[in-house]
């Protein structure tokens, strides 16, 4: 199972991220607040939110994926594919980020992120 790190905690959930990947999160959300702080706000305000009050429930903000169990945060032009942790109740895994693509990009972060929320439920790999 992937090593994971505390991010943020708010009264719903703990929202982690899953280091040493290729597009770990963390380093991520630092470079874009250098580069972009517009929406390094808006991810910032939807990832309180989330551990907040949980998942929104407007599309253009929070969507399931075509992968069982993977959601995606939208913020601006940037996603965060995400799932639930099967065995800590109330903690949330984000696998990483990525900046709005293609379909055919998308697909395959998506799938990038399936392969690791697999990673998390041995039985499904």
């Amino acid at each position: 199972m992937p090593e994971i790190e505390l991010i943020f905690t708010g009264t719903m959930f703990a929202l982690h991220c899953i280091l040493k990947t290729k597009a770990d999160v963390m380093p991520q959300l630092d470079e874009l607040r250098k580069s972009n702080e517009g929406d390094y706000k808006k991810i910032i305000a939807l990832i309180s939110y989330v551990a907040t009050e949980g998942p929104p429930r407007n599309e253009q903000k929070c969507r399931s994926s075509s992968f069982t169990g993977l959601f995606e945060l939208k913020a601006g032009s940037y996603r965060i594919p995400f799932f639930y942790h099967p065995d800590i109740p109330h903690t949330i895994i984000l696998t990483h980020l990525f900046k709005k693509c293609p379909p055919k990009e998308q697909s395959r972060e998506l799938k990038y992120a399936d392969d690791l929320h697999r990673q998390f439920l041995p039985h499904r790999a």
